[in-house]
């Protein structure tokens, strides 16, 4: 071939058109398209040192389809992004990051296409000697990539395919990728406080812990061995979410995923207890996974009794390729017949429980999931497996409807990585659609957005698409409860540089997600009346003078709606008495709106010992709207929830539901 040399322009003759993809290539992804000489062409130097190819701007269309043209045509050339841009995505563990032209952009969602418009920044290779740091740097979502071309700030280099997507692989020779921050207060834990850790709260926490291995080989099993150094922070990084209050607030019941042994979580569970002094019981059952990623469970020591454990594997007529191997534990149930195969590469883990909540002894039902991943397998009938799913959802829906006949007011929570959407056919086994849980993600925002950080229904954000893999479903005795629903954001929107400190951020992919539910107070055991016993009128003798209070209740709950075009609008008056039923001023008032929305709200009583709280833009398909007060602090008296009532019946004293106008 005739010597050529970087930057001359060349024609060529009688090159072969390729399509190649490389072996270790995923099954679905694209070609890349090459000009092969091998078999021999003619070669023209047009123009020796012609330079850079000229610059094409880089704007895709948001129609897949006509973006996947678009992005073909221009494989290869020298693109830039000649405008300021929203990240919605942040920079991962491989310096890549998302954005859509434009300020002030909101997320896109997986249930609102197109996402043609993507643009993915690859960052690999920029060097802090031309551009101050390596890589693309700390950006995380919703911050704004700057186009300034005078000081070589913009977004600019060839448009190259890798891993099934188009990315600018930046050159920071010409340019580099500068950013201020966003508003992250939609995401960040810091302004979204984790709900309380009372008596009358069932806090419970879904997470995928993301390969937490230990740092021993496992002969029989892929698993990966990590270092003393990367085992001790991933530890601590769990240990301090769990710990956070800006975290998971110590949540009285956490369902894990990725988890490799008991080993692991037991350095976690010293680690929880050298962090904040909580001390937690650990629980797993080695499974037939290939590279060892289990489900396991933690549970508070000095609120969770502990009744049983023990692993679900299903049966199934397909035969997905699972064999236990040493060191598994061999399931309880045996697969013969029409279904001879097991089912579950990580069997789901249920717990039964009891825990004391709002004065009572109460039974709580917890299944830990991790369904089959979207990965291809020559066992399913579908390019994404979830023809699998489906089932392994058809098999927790068995597990619920059994606990279901045995108590129809059963406490069940399915929680876990689904590896599927909130509108996906496995979760249409489980939920209303199909099944007979409720969904908590019910009560976030999902698309369209109404403005930037609206959406709040994600746990995941795959190549700046946000997803919801992570679920929480729960029967109708929990459902019927006040509750707050809390995605713990600390992983999707922020930079893969966190994974290197000892930080609750980018511990996972993943976000946790965290629910909580209020139960109300015991109602106590009525003291029998005395008996009557007829006595000489007393001689008058002056009014006593009221004893000093010592507590505070609510003494009366009112409400009013009101519409507002499309949306509506409901107010919440308090009123707090002492026990003397005097009005009580400068008392915090603290409770959760549930139904037509979720969330806290809380207040400051007046002179007249009232305050008020308001929730707005409520769907007019949502027909009411309830608002139960949780807790009430005073600088001197103390809340009694039992003496709370309300003169006009319109509320019990601690709950009061507002419906549409």
């Amino acid at each position: 071939m005739k010597t050529i040399s970087v930057g001359d322009l060349v024609e060529l003759d009688g090159a072969t058109v390729v399509e190649y993809q490389g072996p270790a290539s995923f099954r679905w992804d694209e070609t890349l398209t090459e000009l092969d000489c091998r078999t021999g062409c003619t070669v023209t130097t047009i123009q020796a040192n012609y330079g850079l190819p000229p610059v094409e701007e880089y704007d895709p269309p948001a129609d897949d389809a006509l973006a996947a043209a678009y992005n073909e045509a221009r494989e290869g050339m020298l693109v830039q992004v000649s405008t300021d841009a929203t990240v919605i995505a942040p920079v991962n563990q491989y310096n890549e990051m998302v954005m859509v032209r434009g300020t002030g952009a909101d997320r896109l969602h997986h249930d609102a296409p197109p996402f043609g418009h993507r643009i993915i920044v690859d960052g690999d290779g920029v060097s802090a000697a031309r551009c101050g740091v390596d890589g693309l740097g700390y950006i995380k979502t919703f911050d704004t990539i700057v186009y300034n071309p005078a000081a070589g700030q913009k977004v600019y280099g060839p448009l190259t395919y890798n891993f099934n997507t188009y990315k600018i692989q930046q050159d920071d020779d010409t340019a580099c990728v500068v950013a201020t921050a966003g508003n992250d207060t939609s995401y960040d834990p810091a302004d979204n406080p984790a709900p309380a850790d009372d008596a009358n709260t069932l806090t419970i926490a879904t997470m995928n812990a993301w390969n937490f291995f230990d740092t021993t080989d496992d002969p029989y099993k892929s698993d990966t061995v990590l270092t003393q150094a990367d085992y001790d922070r991933k530890s601590t990084k769990m240990a301090q979410l769990i710990c956070n209050t800006a975290g998971l607030n110590r949540p009285l019941i956490i369902g894990l995923q990725e988890i490799e042994n008991s080993t692991v979580l037991a350095k976690l569970a010293n680690d929880i207890a050298a962090t904040c002094g909580v001390t937690y019981e650990y629980y797993t059952i080695p499974g037939p996974d290939n590279r060892s990623i289990d489900v396991g469970l933690l549970t508070r020591a000095d609120r969770v009794t502990v009744l049983s454990v023990r692993e679900e594997q299903g049966c199934s007529a397909t035969n997905w390729g699972i064999d236990y191997e040493t060191g598994d534990q061999l399931p309880a149930v045996t697969c013969s017949g029409s279904t001879p195969y097991y089912l579950f590469n990580r069997p789901p883990l249920h717990l039964e429980a009891q825990i004391t909540l709002g004065g009572a002894p109460r039974t709580i039902h917890v299944i830990v999931n991790h369904f089959k991943s979207k990965l291809s397998s020559a066992s399913c009938s579908t390019a994404d497996c979830t023809d699998r799913r489906v089932e392994q959802a058809q098999h927790v829906d068995t597990l619920v409807d059994a606990l279901l006949a045995a108590d129809p007011n059963a406490n069940i929570v399915v929680l876990g990585d689904l590896n599927d959407y909130y509108n996906s056919a496995p979760l249409d086994v489980l939920d209303k659609t199909s099944g007979v849980l409720t969904n908590v993600w019910d009560d976030a925002q999902g698309p369209p957005s109404t403005g930037q950080g609206s959406i709040t229904r994600y746990s995941y954000i795959h190549d700046g698409i946000a997803q919801t893999f992570d679920h929480i479903l729960v029967s109708d005795a929990l459902n019927a409860l006040p509750r707050i629903l809390s995605p713990r954001h600390v992983n999707a929107d922020w930079p893969g540089s966190h994974i290197s400190d000892t930080s609750m951020y980018r511990f996972s992919d993943h976000d946790p997600v965290l629910v909580a539910f209020v139960f109300g107070t015991a109602t106590p055991t009525p003291t029998p009346p005395p008996t009557f016993t007829p006595t000489p009128t007393p001689t008058p003798t002056a009014t006593p003078t009221p004893s000093p209070a010592s507590t505070l209740h609510v003494g009366d709950l009112d409400g009013n709606s009101t519409r507002n075009n499309r949306k509506w609008s409901a107010t919440i008056t308090i009123t707090l008495h002492d026990s003397n039923e005097t009005p009580v001023a400068n008392a915090l008032v603290s409770g959760v709106w549930s139904g037509a929305t979720s969330g806290t709200a809380s207040c400051t009583t007046d002179a007249a010992g009232q305050c008020t709280v308001s929730v707005s833009n409520l769907s007019r398909k949502q027909k009411s709207v309830t608002f139960s007060v949780t807790d009430i602090s005073h600088a001197t008296l103390s809340y009694n929830a039992l003496d709370n009532h309300d003169p006009d019946g319109s509320s019990d004293g601690t709950s009061i539901t507002i419906a549409s106008p």
